[in-house]
This record gives structure tokens, C-alpha cells and sequence, in this order.
């Protein structure tokens, strides 16, 4: 260490000096505070200064003092060495800002002990000062860092200058970004997409993967995509360009114009809550995908679920930091409060319940910290109404022509053997409607038709399976089990798929789907409210919404669907 000896007798002087010296330290010198204040300004790197009381032109405690208040980071120690015992003046010298004293005459071990104490001390303040000081820095650096993902962030949400009315929000992060994403975007021929996705973790990794989303969200929505082409965008690119273990649980929607018709694809949510406000009953639709960012393209599954509302009907998405929300007994707040709270607040003349979940979370958390993202996403199914940010202004949907006015084609496409294997047979079939003109806004509900009966046709007819496997608690579990193993078994199977467009009155795509199994219907769907009990789910109920007509002739080998384009 280096020490500056301070005193005006140059025998104390030279005494201080031998014995630190003896010690291996370096050692420098004044005669009065005025030199020693010298001193410390042309030498930066003193460490400890032994101090004398006594002086002439300065005194000790007058030195120490202007040494302290230029001396903000506490560089150096100061131990005053004084004969004197007066309480009064040793109580000044520490005031002054000394940090300790010694003594005379000298005790040579008390002066090294209390030099090597001290000098410990002021080294542990400088190392602290330089933590400090890069801290500061690192946190600066950070807050520009944000400052630019910010501006970012907002760059992008301008891509959508518009507020759906019908759809409210609310998010609350964890950490300062949200690993949570809300997005809602007007449609151009009036409806309204909406996004709510949970990423794993929290913070700035999280919210860096959803810059992506945002811009393949709002560029999609644009140009009027399916929700299926939507799905299948965000997860090739968060799959290319996230790192294993970051993925996105995500639900995204669509409502149309009217607000009577819902199309939803969900990967790794809590199941959707639809709330009928005429009898205050609760549906739940359970998602059915992976999340993104998980599988590759041909893995992945962008079938949809339609669902035809009402204006009774209110549709809300949460994410897991409210139903996992914990208490300090470490209880989760879980969903039935959730439905509690929107059934009993619709009997409340101020009807508001994502506020009041929010509030009831906080209530139920109480000290406990927030351990994760909170957001809530509402759709209220009525007419889309679209205002601009900036001025509230009502827009218009621009005028979208529905009807398919092209020249007629037809596709014909056999699948067997190892084709029948893969995921990807119905996602390429929709990729070629997508290059008809007009076509591709009809996507998602041909989309839909062609996969349920597709998955009719394989798991029923050439597979043989039958629904009611799943009705067992390990009845899933089982089912695919089977289902593995018969696709590894298959030999002369096959499936033919057939598409053809018909131009007439009513213009329409007429499917056919056609299987070389041994039949799994026994009735003409056509004429039945029922569905056959070798099928499970919603599967032909939904097909019958979304087309003209259908029809199951050859005992379900043969399937005959009709989807009307003058809507």
C-alpha cells in the first residue's frame, strides 16, 4: 500500500516511515495540511494517510475535512496519530471524517494492525466503488437497450391503427417486458384477428420472441389471412430462430363482420372460456395443439375450430399467471374462480369482470409477490366496430368481394401407403388453394371440411378405429397408441381426395373424400340431426356448419361435401 505521513516534526516523520517501509510499504510525506493536500492531489493512488493534529499554516482536522469533502468515493483513510486525549478533540477529528487514531507515543504493533485494518477496509470501498460504477453502467446500457426494444415494440403496434371495440385487454408484467403478448388487428373486410400467447420465461428474452409474432400478425392480418396460415408463420419462424426450451403457448382467433361466427387455433393455453349471458352458462374450449415454436413445418398442426356465436355470447382467454396466481399458504387461485367471478359479475350493473379477476388475484396474492405475466383477453360477439386510434374515428371495412369468380378446375389426389403416414397431406392441399385467386379467404373453412374428413376417412375407415376407445380415462392415451400402430401395418390402403370447382348460380367447391376401409357409417348423415356413434367430438356437426350440404354414401367410404362461395 502507499501511505502519506502528515506531521511537522520530521522525527515522528522519519519513525512512521521506518516502520511502514519495514513492512514493504511505500511511503510519502508533508509537514502541514496545506503540503498534504499537495500531495494528495499529484499522488491519486495513496491509500492510508497518518494524520497529525497539531500544525502550523494547516491543522489536522482542518485537512481532513477539505481531504473528506473532495474525497466522495472514500479513496483513502485517514488515522490521526496525536498525544493529546481529550474527548473533545478526538471527537472532532472523527467528525472531520477520520477514520480512526493512534496513539503517541507509538505502539509499533497497534500502528501496523490499525494501518492493515483500515487499509482492508478502504480497499473493500474502492472494490465496491468499481462495482458500483460498472453497475451504473450495465444499467445504463440496459435502459438504452430497452429504450430501443420500446421503440420497436411501438413501431409495430402502429402497423395496426386501429381499436376493435368489441375486444378489451388487460396484461400486467412480471418483470419490466411482458413475456405475455395481447394483439388485436380489424380485419379489411370488417372483422377483427385477435392473439394471446404466453412465452416460457420472463423478461427481455420472452418479450424479444414476441417482436416476430407481432410483425407476422399484423402483416397477415393485412392481407387476410387464415388463421391457419397465421399459425403455420409463427411457428416456422419462432422454430428457426428460438432457442430449445423458449416456445409460445398461444390462442389466435378471428371474428367476422356479423360477430356471429368464431374461428380459433390454440396450442398450450388454458382452455377458452364462452359465456352465455341469457342463462349465465359456461362452455369451455379446450385447445388442441402443441404450442409454437415447437414442432418443424411438416410436424405441425394448423387445423382450426369454428364456432358459430351469438350476441349473448362473451369469449375470454387468460394466461397461467392467473389460475396459477398463488396466496402465501401457497394455494393457486384456479380456474373456477375465474368462471365464479365472470358468472356472478354479469348480475352486477357495473359489469366488468376481467377488472375484477385482476382485482381478486391481487386480494387473493396478497403479500405474496407476482409470479408471473397476467393478461386477459375479452371478445364480445357482436358486430365489429372499428375506430382509429388517433381521432376515434368509425372506419369502414374496405369492400372485399367474397364471391370466387374463376374458371372451373378440379384436383384429384390419391394418398396411400407411406403418404397416409404423414401429417402434412391436408396442410399441402391447403397451400394449393391458397394460389387460387379469391380462394385463399375461403382457406380456413375448406381447410376445416377437407381435414375432418380426411381424419374421418383414415382413423375410421382405413384404420378401423373407433371413437368410443376415448370415452375411457386412458381412452386418448390409448387410441393414438392404435392408431401408430395400425398406420405402421398399412399396405393397400389408400385415401382419394377430389376438388372441384362449379361455376353456377351459386358457385361452390365441391369435396369428395374417398377411402378404401370397410365402411363406418350405416345412415345418410345428410338426413340426420345425429351423428353416427363411430364418430367422437364435434367433427361432422361443424363440417355441416361450414358447408352447403353434405352427404356419406357407400356405407362412409364415399363423403360428398359442397362449400358455397356466394357468402
Amino acid at each position: 500500500m502507499k501511505l502519506l505521513i502528515v506531521d511537522d516534526q520530521s522525527y515522528n516523520r522519519d519513525l512512521l516511515r521506518f516502520i511502514m517501509e519495514d513492512e514493504g510499504h511505500e511511503c510519502i510525506d508533508a509537514e502541514d495540511g496545506v503540503q498534504a493536500l499537495s500531495q494528495l492531489e499529484h499522488h491519486q493512488d495513496i491509500d492510508v494517510v497518518l494524520m497529525d493534529v497539531n500544525m502550523p499554516n494547516m491543522d489536522g482536522i482542518e485537512a481532513t475535512r477539505r481531504i473528506t469533502a473532495k474525497d466522495k468515493a472514500q479513496r483513502v483513510a485517514i488515522i490521526f496519530i496525536t498525544a493529546l486525549d481529550d474527548d473533545s478533540v478526538l471527537s472532532r477529528c472523527l467528525n472531520a471524517g477520520g477514520d480512526d487514531f493512534i496513539p503517541k507515543p507509538i505502539n509499533e504493533s497497534i500502528l501496523i494492525a490499525k494501518v492493515n485494518a483500515n487499509y482492508r477496509s478502504i480497499n473493500n470501498q474502492k472494490k465496491l466503488a468499481e462495482a458500483n460504477k460498472k453497475l451504473d453502467e450495465f444499467n445504463s446500457q440496459v435502459k438504452n437497450d430497452h429504450d430501443i426494444v420500446e421503440s420497436v415494440f411501438e413501431n409495430i403496434k402502429s402497423l395496426a391503427p386501429t381499436r376493435i371495440e368489441n375486444i378489451k385487454t388487460y396484461t400486467s408484467p412480471m418483470s419490466m417486458f411482458n413475456g405475455d403478448i395481447i394483439l388485436s388487428c380489424a380485419s379489411p373486410s370488417g372483422g377483427a384477428y385477435f392473439l394471446l400467447g404466453d412465452f416460457t420465461g420472463h423478461g427481455l428474452p420472452a418479450a424479444i420472441g414476441s417482436l416476430p409474432v407481432m410483425s407476422i400478425f399484423y402483416n397477415s392480418a393485412k392481407r387476410q389471412c387464415s388463421i391457419s396460415e397465421i399459425a403455420q408463420e409463427i411457428n416456422n419462424q419462432l422454430h428457426k430462430v428460438l432457442p430449445t426450451g423458449l416456445f409460445l403457448c398461444a390462442t389466435i382467433g378471428y371474428i367476422n363482420k356479423n360477430g356471429d361466427q368464431v374461428s380459433l387455433w390454440s396450442g398450450g393455453m388454458n382452455d377458452a372460456v364462452l359465456f352465455n349471458k341469457s342463462d349465465l352458462s359456461i362452455k369451455l374450449i379446450e385447445g388442441e395443439h402443441m404450442p409454437l415454436g415447437i414442432h418443424e413445418k411438416g410436424e405441425f398442426n394448423n387445423s382450426i375450430q369454428v364456432y358459430t356465436v351469438n350476441k349473448n355470447n362473451i369469449l375470454y382467454f387468460y394466461s397461467d399467471g392467473i389460475n396459477e396466481a398463488q396466496n402465501d399458504k401457497l394455494d393457486l387461485f384456479g380456474d373456477e374462480r375465474v368462471y365464479d367471478i365472470i358468472r356472478n359479475q354479469y348480475q352486477n350493473s357495473s359489469y366488468c369482470p376481467t377488472k375484477k379477476i385482476v382485482s381478486e388475484v391481487e386480494v387473493f396474492s396478497g403479500t405474496s409477490e407476482q409470479r408471473d405475466d397476467i393478461s386477459i383477453l375479452e371478445v364480445s360477439c357482436l358486430p365489429c366496430i372499428h375506430r382509429n386510434i388517433t381521432n376515434n374515428d368509425v372506419l369502414s371495412p374496405e369492400k372485399v368481394t367474397y364471391k370466387v369468380d374463376c374458371f372451373p378446375w378440379s384436383l384429384d389426389i390419391a394418398i396411400c401407403k407411406d403418404d397416409l403416414k404423414s401429417i402434412d397431406v391436408i396442410n399441402q392441399v391447403s397451400e394449393f388453394l391458397g394460389t387460387i385467386p379469391q380462394v385463399e379467404r375461403h382457406k380456413d373453412k375448406l381447410f376445416t371440411i377437407i381435414s375432418e374428413l380426411y381424419n374421418n376417412a383414415l382413423e375410421h375407415g382405413v384404420l378401423g378405429l373407433s371413437s368410443d376407445i376415448k370415452d375411457s380415462p386412458q381412452g386418448f392415451e390409448k387410441y393414438y397408441e392404435l392408431r401408430d400402430q395400425k398406420l405402421d401395418e398399412i399396405t393397400d390402403e389408400f385415401i382419394n381426395i377430389k376438388l372441384e370447382y362449379i361455376k353456377s348460380k351459386h358457385n361452390f367447391i365441391k369435396i369428395q373424400v374417398i377411402d378404401s376401409g370397410a365402411g363406418f357409417l350405416t345412415k345418410d348423415t345428410s338426413h340426420s340431426s345425429e351423428e353416427s356413434s363411430l364418430t367422437h367430438g364435434r367433427g361432422i356437426s361443424l363440417i355441416k356448419e361450414l358447408s352447403s350440404s353434405l352427404e356419406y354414401i357407400n356405407d362412409g367410404r364415399h363423403a360428398i361435401a359442397c362449400y358455397q362461395f356466394d357468402v
